[in-house]
């Protein structure tokens, strides 16, 4: 079993937010939240992985 994350889901997804909103690099948004650059990119991934259904869903 994982270890609990120590971040909450809403710390995950306000990071994520204000990395695809912001003009700056992942790794400058990661800098800020003093985050691993490479935790931040796999949050914004997962993410859109999750949008893509919904996107698809309204296309039609």
């Amino acid at each position: 079993m994982a270890p609990p994350s120590k971040y909450s889901p809403e710390f995950r997804e306000e990071a994520v937010q204000i990395a695809l909103r912001s003009s700056k690099t992942i790794s400058e948004v990661a800098r800020e939240l003093e985050l691993n650059p490479e935790t931040l990119r796999g949050w914004v991934k997962k993410y859109q992985k999750q949008q893509e259904p919904a996107m698809m869903r309204n296309c039609r």
